[in-house]
């Protein structure tokens, strides 16, 4: 099988519209990305549009007759290029990063621009199947997983690549290896062949960088132990790849399973169907959850996966643990929370929540609009108020209050520090917010959101939770009020009408 053949293959398995939109080819200069572009010229079936990119990564003093190589003969076989300088050792530096990862990142964000510029559906590099192996052997020795094992696809969304600091605006992009099943000796004999003089970058001898050892000192010794190591890290290669496909079926289906909510800032996990999973899968769901909150992080391995794993079972309500990327994870009482370390407080559907700094006097009979949260509270004294349906209420934002126990003028407000009330049914035992708070299991995140309803300076009513128990009304109470949280939905017209007609009544009940 010829190299043209694997380039073949190659667009047999590729999407006909992703190949039809064009196609971006990263040429170094080296043997690998010169035989791929020259396979390109030569084939009859190419895409309509192919464009060169070339990536100066300023590391050597020759580095510019390399760029000016590739532009010299992407011209001379007809294809335009985009070619760039980056001082990598300087982002390495600035970033804390090894110059290999920051030459990876560098060079991906680089292809990624150009294609998005030119419109391009594919991105195609060199990898040849030594690179396969050398990879796999990285990642073995650095206590990867399945997903690591398997090495790199011939075919792979870019939005899988992690690169760093470039938003992906045409998210179908994708990275191709067409050579990634052909030999480094195979490509050499090719460029022989066809008369091609590629660029070698002697920093491809320097052992200092862990690929460099790999190839040249860590391979040899393991081929004289088994001279077929390279074939049977490849086949390893494989075999895991459709393992893979397994597990990240079986993930897909526990995510559905255990996430409750989620957007761009956090997802929320249940905390019971996730301790019935298997740990294979809370890793995998752990790792969803991280790629799904910070794609184009790179540096973070089994160890931190299975640590928040861990804590996950272990922890208590309220603790946290950091996790790499600006993530946070929260333990909640029906929840984990994975959420962006800098994500506000989160909204939760059908709860009104309140600015923190919110204090909103309440006007009655009538309604309050309770500011950006969108609920309203509506008061009202009816004479026809039975004690019956005050027994049998279950509505939870509704509540009966004696207005002569009222001891001053109403309020919504968040709650304050050491704040207590008396809750209803603890026959007037008083209790600190903080505890009740935890016993009803309310989560921490809401906890300084939620509005409470004040009477001078007493705690009235937690909307949702508790009454006060001096605040209920008894067989003896002669005025009771009727008090609603109405959400966002309530119809404003019917507001208005409904005002109407309590200001109509307001003669029969002092304002306090």
């Amino acid at each position: 099988m010829g190299l043209l053949d694997h380039v073949m293959e190659f667009h047999r398995k590729t999407d006909d519209a992703v190949w039809d939109g064009g196609l971006l080819v990263g040429v170094s200069g080296g043997p690998d990305s010169l035989a791929l572009l020259h396979l390109l010229s030569q084939y009859v079936d190419r895409p309509p549009r192919i464009h060169v990119a070339h990536l100066d990564h300023s590391l050597r003093p020759n580095s510019s007759d390399d760029a000016r190589f590739v532009s010299n003969i992407s011209k001379s076989w007809g294809f335009p290029i985009s070619v760039e300088r980056k001082e990598v050792a300087t982002i390495a530096s600035t970033n804390k990063i090894s110059l290999e990862e920051a030459g990876r990142q560098t060079r991906y964000d680089f292809l990624t621009e150009v294609a998005q510029k030119e419109s391009l559906e594919l991105i195609m590099v060199g990898h040849n199947a030594d690179d396969q192996v050398e990879t796999i052997l990285m990642h073995l020795l650095r206590g990867a997983g399945l997903s690591g094992l398997r090495g790199m696809h011939a075919l792979t969304p870019m939005t899988a690549i992690h690169i760093t600091d470039k938003t992906l605006k045409n998210t179908t992009l994708q990275l191709g290896r067409p050579l990634l099943t052909v030999t480094r000796a195979e490509i050499e004999a090719y460029c022989k062949e066809h008369g091609l003089h590629p660029r070698y970058d002697v920093s491809n001898a320097d052992t200092v960088f862990f690929r460099n050892e790999l190839r040249h000192e860590i391979l040899p010794v393991l081929e004289r132990v088994q001279p077929n190591i390279r074939v049977a890290l490849r086949r390893m290669a494989t075999v895991l790849g459709e393992d893979t496909r397994v597990v990240e079926q079986a993930t897909r289906t526990a995510l559905k399973h255990v996430v409750s909510s989620q957007d761009e800032n956090l997802m929320m996990l249940h905390r019971s169907k996730f301790a019935k999973l298997l740990p294979g899968l809370k890793y995998g769901v752990i790792r969803h959850a991280i790629m799904e909150l910070r794609p184009n992080l790179r540096d973070f391995g089994f160890r931190t996966v299975s640590q928040a794993a861990d804590f996950c079972t272990k922890a208590e309500v309220g603790q946290q643990r950091s996790l790499p990327g600006g993530i946070t994870l929260t333990v909640d009482y029906q929840h984990f929370i994975v959420s962006l370390t800098d994500t506000e407080t989160r909204k939760p559907n059908g709860i009104p929540f309140l600015d923190i700094s919110d204090n909103i006097p309440i006007v009655f009979p009538g309604y309050t609009h309770l500011g950006e949260c969108g609920w309203s509270m509506r008061i009202d004294a009816s004479k026809d108020i039975k004690m019956k349906s005050i027994q049998t209420n279950h509505n939870r934002w509704t509540a009966y209050v004696d207005a002569d126990q009222l001891p001053g003028p109403l309020l919504v407000r968040p709650r304050r520090q050491g704040e207590r009330f008396q809750p209803l049914g603890m026959k007037g035992n008083s209790q600190s917010l903080a505890y009740f708070m935890s016993n009803a299991r309310i989560p921490h995140a809401w906890r300084n959101r939620l509005p409470l309803l004040v009477a001078g300076e007493r705690v009235l009513w937690i909307p949702g939770w508790r009454l006060d128990q001096r605040a209920r009304v008894r067989k003896d109470s002669r005025r009771i009020l009727r008090i609603q949280m109405l959400p966002p939905t309530q119809d404003e017209t019917k507001k208005s009408l409904v005002n109407e007609k309590l200001g109509n009544e307001a003669g029969s009940l002092a304002i306090i």
